[in-house]
């Protein structure tokens, strides 16, 4: 498991690589799936930070605050020392994330995660509820 800060660093350089355009509502969407991911196909977290249902779906408080700074404007990406200590098979799993969600604009993201269960479940408007590891996993285990 790792800090979601490494993982954005690793998104934003694999982003800047593919030449996919990265902003902080977008990262916020793919951190969301690839949680999803990381616990349906191996059992365990990719991050241990809080994730909360904020307006426009699942949101990373810690990564959100730390790419606040762009506001709507695309992430820069570039090589962090952090990254390295991502696993192999990690960063492929990160890497198929992204690549397949490229595929969707960020609104139709958005979209997405406003119909599943972790958010819908824990949406308050104007208020902010964790969505718990347990919940995500309840919603992996029972769309299989």
């Amino acid at each position: 498991m790792y800090d979601v800060i490494t993982v954005c660093h690793y998104i934003a350089y694999y982003c800047h690589l593919k030449g996919y355009e990265l902003t902080n509502l977008r990262l916020q969407k793919i951190l969301y799936f690839l949680q999803l991911l990381f616990l349906d196909k191996i059992g365990k977290p990719c991050f241990n930070n809080r994730m909360e249902a904020w307006d426009l779906g699942p949101v990373v408080p810690d990564a959100y605050h730390h790419y606040k700074k762009y506001g709507a404007q695309f992430i820069p990406g570039e090589r962090t020392a952090d990254i390295y200590e991502i696993d192999e098979d990690d960063k492929k799993l990160i890497a198929f994330v992204v690549s397949e969600l490229s595929k969707y604009s960020t609104f139709q993201l958005v979209d997405i995660t406003h119909e599943q269960k972790p958010w819908k479940d824990n949406y308050v408007p104007y208020d902010s509820h964790e969505i718990s590891v347990d919940d995500i996993k309840e919603f992996v285990n029972g769309s299989r």
